[in-house]
Parts: structure tokens; sequence; C-alpha cells
């Protein structure tokens, strides 16, 4: 998001998203400020996948309307399609280290500093450090290998 031209209202929509399903539905209790960010990171990660699965969706409908060119919007469709190949591979990143996929999260989808991070998650910012750049790097492989298949 930090990519996208200034005045865009996706982050106000997308804070305004996350706090809804944060506080609406059921009475959630955090055990602490990590707990908090952590949800709220994967609150913003579903949003933006969900909309990132509707915009490809919508790609594939079959019923297609003539439109005047001078009415089409012109869009890239690539963040969408990187956004859902990052939650893929961060899924198989979770299930290998549960602490570098919450660093990943915390990271991409919420924000947060290497030393906040570390602070939320009880850790050192060396060792946010060096596990968001083992990450990063593995991610970015696993990304690599995909696109070659």
């Amino acid at each position: 998001m930090g990519r996208l031209p200034p005045g865009q209202t996706l982050q106000a929509a997308l804070v305004h998203e996350a706090y809804m399903r944060l506080s609406c539905g059921s009475e959630q209790r955090w055990d602490n400020r990590g707990h908090f960010f952590a949800s709220a990171a994967e609150a913003m990660r579903r949003i933006l996948i969900e909309q990132a699965r509707r915009k490809a969706s919508l790609r594939r409908a079959g019923e297609r309307n003539q439109v005047p060119l001078d009415e089409i919007e012109i869009e890239s469709l690539e963040p969408d399609d990187k956004l859902m190949e990052v939650d893929a591979v961060l899924q198989e990143l979770e299930e290998k280290s549960a602490l570098q996929g919450q660093i990943v999260k915390l990271r991409f989808f919420a924000g947060l500093k290497h030393e906040e991070v570390g602070a939320l998650l009880g850790i050192s910012e060396k060792t946010v450090r060096r596990h968001w750049n083992f990450a990063k790097v593995w991610l970015y492989q696993k990304i690599a290998i995909k696109k070659v298949r």
C-alpha cells in the first residue's frame, strides 16, 4: 500500500474494515498489544486477499458488456495478483515457522518497524531482523520458483 499514489482512500477503508471486523461480532479480548496487532495484521491481510480474489473473479466473469473506449479506466491488476501470490507463499512459511510468519504479517500488513515487532513479540530487534531477512529471501525464492513453473 505504501506504493500507492497519495490520496488513496484504500488505507482508510482498510483500517475501518479491519476495525469493524475486530470490534464487531464477538467479545474479543486480547492478551496484550502483540496479540491485538497480530489480530489486526491478520484482519488486514484477509481483507486485502478477499478484495484481490473478488477482482480476479470479476476478470473471469463470463458476461461481457460493450463499453465505449473513452469510458474505460485503465488500472494495473498486477498488485492484486502479487498479493495473492504472497499470501499463498506466506501460508507455506507459517507452516514452516509460525514466528517468521508472524513477523512478516506484522511488517508487511501492519507496517510495523523492527523495534515495534520485537517489543510486541517479546524478542530482540536483532532477532526480528534476522528472521525478517530470512523470511524475505525464502518468500522471494518461493515466488520466483512458482513463476518459473
